[in-house]
């Protein structure tokens, strides 16, 4: 990367990385409030693969490295990659990743032909994004939770005791539904803005 595309960003990066480290703090300070010694933690790492401390630490800075690595490919992104006038929203997600309009066999030729470059490059901004947004909402949730939990809401606790996995699953997938749908209509409102003119 070159240095001026580095500083240029920088500030962007330092909003994230504020934001994401003291999310990711708060729900380590209120877990610990929770479950000093790591036996109550609900936390995949630590309820599988029985953690310590020390390794929840290191995975929760390797997260922060790795959405600083993400979000700075979004911020580095090819801006307006698509200049297609008069794309609803379905044909503009289409065409963001695939560099050209739906058509049925350009969609059934995706499944047989390695990605092109276009590609590549539009999905790692959108995984970027994504990876960023979901962190901030996940850990949203997480510090709610946690909270939850630690101030004993007896209705909370019977709605996730009922079916634990569905309900993880569940906010698993809402969370990446929810950034994804930031991401595109973000970009679709950038598309609309610049084909307008």
């Amino acid at each position: 990367m070159k240095l001026k595309a580095i500083k240029s960003i920088l500030p962007n990066l330092l909003i994230i990385l504020f934001v994401i480290f003291s999310l990711r703090v708060a729900d380590l300070y209120i877990t610990y409030l929770l479950s000093p010694g790591l036996h109550e933690e609900w936390n995949p790492l630590v309820s599988h693969f029985e953690m310590s401390w020390n390794g929840l630490l290191v995975s929760q800075l390797l997260l922060v490295c790795l959405v600083l690595l993400g979000w700075s490919r979004y911020l580095l992104r090819q801006r307006n990659p698509v200049s297609e006038p008069g794309l609803n929203l379905l044909r503009f997600v289409y065409f963001y990743f695939n560099g050209r309009d739906f058509t049925v066999t350009s969609w059934v030729k995706s499944f047989y032909t390695l990605p092109s470059k276009h590609y590549m490059k539009s999905n790692g901004a959108f995984i970027g994004f994504c990876l960023a947004m979901s962190t901030i909402i996940a850990s949203i949730f997480a510090i709610v939770h946690n909270l939850l939990l630690l101030f004993q809401v007896n209705p909370y606790i019977q709605l996730i005791v009922a079916d634990l996995s569905l309900y993880f699953i569940s906010i698993f997938t809402l969370t990446v539904l929810l950034s994804a749908n930031i991401f595109f209509i973000r970009e679709y409102r950038q598309y609309k803005q610049k084909t307008a003119r």
